[in-house]
């Protein structure tokens, strides 16, 4: 596809909520990330950046120190780590009401030489403290299971139950606190599997997906007991501390399981998909899971109305999505949010017959071609009459709106903007003499540009720099250029009103120009690199991201000129005075089916997508936002390198005369990376980028989709190749292309 950015993320998703009162979320300070929950039953315990604790009646989570020290195997040196490294760092487990951390301590070759544990105390002064520190050899069975790692750890009737990784899978171990040499181990699969603790002993549950999932009873001597198998795609197992009451999630509802029948019972809450910790506590009334940052707390005390649902589907994801949609989970105990599958293309048909089958559309603009066009303008999308939406409509670029708005109200919500395209280093300009300014800023004059003022000056830019953004062959960098020139026709036809003329003499003048352009010319081989296959990468054209700075760069979003290692400036080419530049970007917008039976709800989703809606993406969409945005960490950041210097140099004071050099070099580095994170790292979006975005905010728009885009037949990318493959010239494959967009047109897509 000419434009289509692969979002390769797993979409998560919500699909239940609790009818009893209780349920609560709980949003954690920072940009932490939730790893693990533990309960003793009445204190929540949420481990990840750093430590949490929550009661029932707390509006909000306590927060403590984030880092603990722990003895060496020998010396008794201090080894601190961080708590997001579970492997390397204690693995926390309930010993009862206590809170204790176990890890393994390894020898010069890698394999486990003891095992440490210890209470982990929450003292008065916020500290977290290792106390009754013990360090135990290993016993024979673990080090001959090859256990490397752990990532459960449970204490039941004076056995510690062990499961980690081993090198042919996952390792579970159980050690007799007063027999430790007669520990047993026995190998298992590289299936997901965890530990729980549980009243009558621990259980280990298999999750195998399509499979189905699995509860097993762990005997003192680490035998297992098969208890009851589950439904596939069930996950999210839990055990009450208290009650020994297990839940478990399916189809995103919380569910009781009876393990005699090994059946799950009516929904009692809703539950994220895709959760990353669960626990249950209070006494069976309450189920915690994790997302991300956040965790929802629900209630258990009701029974779910299996028909009060809130469908949605989407094309996109992202942390700050999810908490959203979990947020709404907590807040409308009514309704149940489920995700399902509903192409956009689907959509227009649904419409015709009033479908309700879909509330909540989260979708790429660009996805099914015209069917996002047509929903907008034919009056099927609901409009956003709510102030807070209503208001953030009207703040947007008039480029933006155009696209987003029908009959003079909002009725789509852009919640990510992704915009590609070629810049310029003026760094390397400056190195040939000439500055950005010299850029022509139509297509025609920059190719003029490239054969009259930069391939005469390109043996200035010395060994460290080359041509252009990627490693491409000739024929491949022809390849690309004729792609943004397709792309940047149809945007900016877009942008001036109109539909894309693909019979334009000027479209013909340019893809022939670039026809006749010989690239070996700027330093681009002929063929890829015989390593790269017997192709070479792209089909013989090349195409890996070299290393050395460039001059010609690929850029995301406008403001984002320093992002990996990329300076440059974009170019915004256009095709003459009827046609200037335009910066177009792909969207991805949310909006409410007309025929919703859930209107409000609906609306009070679109409301929470907003209320959590990254900066960084109101930036693009807002010309009112004009102050630099700093990184959201830069304080924590600034604040670590700061103490690091703060260590380095008290230890320097202190040390002795062998050990100054290496302390001095040391502090000397830091000192280098606190400076180049000032300069490059500091700023989300530095001053003098959205200076140039909001000089340039005129021709902002969001991408429209192309022939070749719109087109299902297969004959679009057909035309294509055999233009690429050299098979007919260029004015013959645009000719092909006008008459085909124009039926098309004729047929109303």
């Amino acid at each position: 596809m000419l434009r289509k950015i692969a979002l390769l993320l797993v979409i998560v998703c919500l699909a239940a909520a609790a009818l009893a009162e209780g349920s609560q979320l709980l949003t954690l300070p920072g940009d932490g990330w939730v790893d693990a929950l533990f309960t003793d039953g009445e204190t929540l315990y949420i481990l990840g950046k750093g430590l949490s604790t929550w009661r029932a009646g707390d509006d909000a989570p306590t927060s403590w120190e984030d880092r603990i020290d722990l003895p060496g195997p020998e010396d008794g040196d201090g080894d601190g780590f961080s708590w997001r490294n579970a492997y390397e760092g204690l693995t926390f487990f309930m010993d009862g009401e206590a809170l204790r951390g176990g890890r393994l301590l390894e020898d010069e070759g890698g394999e486990a030489e003891a095992l440490q544990l210890c209470d982990v105390v929450l003292t008065d002064a916020g500290a977290v403290e290792a106390r009754n520190v013990q360090t135990l050899n290993a016993p024979a069975a673990i080090r001959d299971s090859g256990l490397n790692g752990l990532s459960n750890l449970c204490v039941h009737g004076g056995t510690l139950y062990l499961l980690g990784y081993g090198n042919e899978g996952l390792v579970l171990c159980a050690v007799d606190a007063a027999d430790p040499k007669s520990a047993r181990a026995q190998a298992l699969d590289w299936d997901d599997y965890h530990l729980l603790a549980a009243p009558d002993g621990p259980i280990l549950v298999k999750e195998g997906y399509d499979a189905g999932t699995s509860l097993y009873r762990v005997d003192k001597d680490g035998s297992l007991e098969p208890l009851c198998d589950l439904p596939p795609f069930t996950g999210g197992v839990a055990v009450d501390p208290v009650t020994g009451d297990i839940f478990a999630e399916l189809d995103g509802r919380v569910r009781p399981v009876n393990l005699e029948s090994g059946t799950l019972g009516e929904a009692v809450s809703a539950l994220p998909l895709d959760e990353r910790g669960t626990a249950a506590l209070g006494g069976g009334t309450r189920y915690a899971a994790v997302m991300h940052d956040s965790v929802a707390v629900m209630s258990t005390e009701g029974t779910l109305d299996e028909n009060g649902v809130l469908c949605w589907t989407a094309s996109f994801n992202a942390p700050w999505l999810e908490e959203a949609l979990l947020a709404f989970s907590v807040a409308h105990p009514e309704l149940a949010l489920a995700r399902v599958n509903a192409p956009l293309e689907e959509a227009l048909n649904g419409m015709l017959t009033r479908s309700r089958d879909v509330d909540v559309y989260i979708t790429d603009t660009g996805e099914g071609a015209a069917a996002y066009g047509a929903l907008l303008d034919r009056g099927y999308m609901l409009p956003l009459e709510r102030e807070s939406l209503r208001a953030f409509g009207e703040r947007m670029y008039p480029g933006i709106r155009r696209d987003t708005f029908a009959s003079g109200a909002l009725c789509a919500l852009p919640v990510y903007l992704f915009g590609g395209g070629m810049g310029m280093s003026e760094a390397l300009l400056e190195r040939l003499g000439l500055s950005i300014s010299d850029v022509p800023g139509d297509w025609m004059g920059f190719l003029t540009f490239l054969e009259e003022e930069i391939r005469p000056r390109l043996d200035r830019l010395g060994p460290d720099a080359s041509f252009t953004y990627a490693d491409l062959t000739a024929e491949g960098f022809r390849y690309n250029l004729r792609m943004e020139i397709l792309n940047a026709w149809v945007d900016c036809a877009a942008l001036a009103g109109v539909a894309p003329d693909y019979g334009d003499e000027r479209l013909a003048a340019l893809l022939e120009k670039v026809d006749g352009m010989d690239f070996t010319a700027y330093g681009l081989p002929e063929t890829a690199a015989a390593e790269d296959g017997e192709d070479g990468f792209f089909g013989g054209h090349g195409y890996s991201w070299g290393s050395g700075d460039k001059l010609l760069v690929q850029l995301s979003t406008p403001y984002d000129f320093d992002g990996d290692g990329v300076d440059g400036t974009p170019l915004l080419l256009g095709f003459g005075d009827d046609l200037p530049g335009a910066m177009a970007f792909s969207a991805t917008a949310a909006f409410v089916n007309p025929y919703s039976a859930h209107q409000d709800a609906a609306l009070d989703l679109m409301e929470l997508l907003l209320k959590r809606l990254p900066m960084e993406t109101q930036y693009l969409l807002c010309p009112d936002l004009t102050e630099p945005l700093l990184q959201p960490n830069y304080e924590e950041v600034k604040a670590y390198h700061g103490q690091m210097l703060a260590d380095l140099r008290a230890r320097l004071e202190a040390a002795e005369a062998k050990d100054v050099q290496a302390l001095e070099e040391e502090i000397a580095v830091v000192e280098q990376d606190l400076e180049e994170y000032e300069r490059t790292g500091k700023w989300l979006i530095a001053s003098e980028r959205l200076e140039w975005y909001r000089a340039h905010g005129d021709r902002v728009c969001i991408q429209a989709p192309s022939w070749f885009e719109k087109d299902t037949s297969g004959e679009a990318w057909q035309l294509l190749g055999q233009y690429n493959d050299g098979l007919i010239p260029a004015r013959q494959f645009l000719a092909a292309v006008a008459q085909k967009a124009r039926m098309m047109a004729l047929e109303g897509q």
